[in-house]
């Protein structure tokens, strides 16, 4: 495969590193941000009555640091492999004269070809921060 179809495929390697990726990496910071934020109340959620913290409150720490650093971890790996994506893309068009000229040409003037509807009607923003308990690993 050369030439125009080969950045064809190119095209759709692009949109899966600039996009879809992103996207889900975007999904799991959000989910991260949001374990992170229940952290905030338990100070009164697991209050003894007699004074104190319950017992169950060392249980569901771990559990949600546990969580909170799965979900991170993974956004983090998302971006990262968007970057992969975007470097085989940029690897390709720089041995493939044809395939170069003619990505450059379908990406021009901002035009993303070949989205899928809901690709369409993603609008990036960088993720939000990902938050990662402290961990030996």
């Amino acid at each position: 495969m050369e030439g125009w179809q080969f950045a064809a495929e190119l095209s759709q390697l692009r949109i899966v590193g600039r996009v879809d990726l992103p996207t889900l990496s975007s999904t799991y910071a959000s989910m991260n941000q949001a374990v992170n934020s229940t952290a905030g109340g338990e100070a009164a959620a697991f209050a003894s009555p007699g004074g104190g913290t319950a017992a169950s409150y060392a249980v569901w720490a771990s559990l949600r640091d546990e969580l909170q650093n799965i979900l991170g971890k993974t956004a983090n790996n998302f971006l990262d492999a968007g970057v992969v994506m975007e470097h085989i893309v940029e690897a390709y068009t720089a041995t493939d004269e044809g395939a170069r000229t003619s990505l450059e040409s379908a990406w021009a003037n901002g035009q993303t070809p070949g989205l899928q509807e809901a690709e369409e009607k993603f609008s990036y923003s960088a993720p939000p921060p990902v938050v990662l308990k402290d961990t030996d690993a």
